[in-house]
């Protein structure tokens, strides 16, 4: 296997990150994929967690990481960033049917024939002619004779990106010393990939998080996730319609799917408080599943598809959000390590009505929902009387770490 890399230090506004790129052969065919590392990092003193990044159609993964402000997320938790980058659609017949989607008005904005992921996104040839009238129809039939024979037009389908991304990974084993703490995630057509991968007979994740994304109708959904996933879709999304759209089936018909799928039964619903005044309001639905199957729905309202929402601009950062998801919220096989007690000091726990902790920084309490019940400046002592009787989960935001443990009110 051939191995090109580069070292590159970049500047890009205020983000400031040190990459390496790499390169290996996949069928044949030369793949790229960034590795953004921890601070200080040493291969000799432990494995380290990854989260897997999947980039949007039409987005190399250098501009993507330009966009994730990833660095600090990596610094705080001694994790790897990684970010795969997709192939350019090579298929002239596909080209053309994005070639008449968009001669028509049909195609969404940002969507073209760069950067695209083996995602399962499939569309119907009969809902492709539906869409492009009966002349087009005609072109198309003239023009895409084996798609027509196939019936559907699906982007980049000779590509195998689960077998480019498990090759990744374990090149990484080797030369990183990454463990076996594999978080995956994806914005808009990143979003289908990190779904694709995560159904996908032998992928390696442990969570699973979907900004702004969908499942491309050629996705089998019909069997259990079996990991926690956290979901971002907007109701305005005229990329990925809420309701359904070239690429997408209804958001909440896949979500029911998955949530049944996972055995879960009813969901936590609660308003994000409006205190950035956004114009942009944000329900979430925490499931309440078995802890190793965890989904968390955020369904926001009034941002547009390309938003990757951030405080203090808004009420949620999506990325602040996908942190904790993948490196504080405790399941079956995680709980032992945010608990441990070399993390943090704090105390007792149990606990009646006060917290001791004398570290400087801003603290937050969660329940093992996810749901922030009390957050502040800790100045030594935290009032928690108000809080119910059971277990939850306490981060302390330091100015190069976020610190984080279980703790118990009785």
């Amino acid at each position: 296997m051939k191995h090109i890399f580069l070292i590159l230090l970049l500047f890009f506004s205020v983000n400031t990150f040190a990459a390496t790129v790499r390169n290996i052969k996949v069928d044949e065919q030369d793949r790229i994929y960034i590795v953004v590392s921890p601070e200080n990092y040493t291969k000799e003193v432990k494995e380290r967690p990854v989260i897997v990044l999947f980039h949007p159609i039409g987005y190399s993964a250098m501009e993507f990481i330009e966009k994730c402000d990833i660095q600090d997320i990596c610094d705080r938790n001694d994790a790897f960033a990684v970010f795969p980058e997709a192939l350019d659609e090579d298929d002239d017949e596909i080209i053309t049917a994005l070639s008449t989607l968009r001669s028509y008005g049909k195609l969404p904005a940002g969507v073209n024939d760069e950067y695209v992921w083996s995602a399962g996104v499939r569309i119907e040839i009969d809902d492709l002619k539906e869409m492009v009238g009966t002349f087009g129809s005609i072109l198309i039939n003239a023009q895409m004779p084996n798609s027509v024979a196939k019936g559907y037009v699906q982007l980049n389908e000779d590509k195998d990106d689960v077998k480019f991304i498990n090759m990744m990974l374990d090149e990484m084993k080797s030369v990183y010393n990454i463990s076996d703490d594999i978080y995956v995630a994806g914005a808009s057509m990143g979003g289908a990939m990190a779904y694709k991968y995560a159904f996908s007979e032998n992928n390696k994740a442990k969570k699973v998080g979907v900004i702004h994304g969908f499942i491309g109708r050629n996705v089998d959904i019909s069997k259990p996730l079996n990991k926690p996933i956290c979901i971002f879709n907007t109701q305005t999304d005229n990329v990925a319609p809420f309701e359904g759209g070239i690429f997408n089936n209804a958001i909440t018909d896949d979500l029911n799917v998955i949530a049944v799928n996972n055995k879960c039964t009813g969901a936590d619903i609660s308003e994000l408080p409006n205190t950035a005044n956004d114009g942009i309001t944000i329900t979430k639905l925490s499931y309440t599943c078995d802890s190793s199957k965890i989904v968390w729905f955020y369904m926001v309202d009034n941002a547009d598809h390309f938003d990757l929402l951030k405080s203090p601009a808004n009420d949620i950062d999506y990325m602040e959000e996908l942190e904790y998801f993948f490196f504080s919220l405790p399941t079956t096989s995680d709980t032992k390590d945010v608990n441990n007690p070399s993390n943090i000091t704090l105390y007792p726990s149990p606990a009646t009505n006060y917290l001791y902790c004398q570290e400087e920084g801003e603290y937050e309490i969660r329940n093992l929902l996810g749901s922030i019940l009390q957050s502040g400046n800790n100045t030594g002592v935290i009032n928690i009387a108000q809080l119910p009787c059971g277990e939850y989960i306490f981060t302390l935001k330091t100015e190069t770490k976020y610190k984080r443990t279980i703790f118990i009110k009785k």
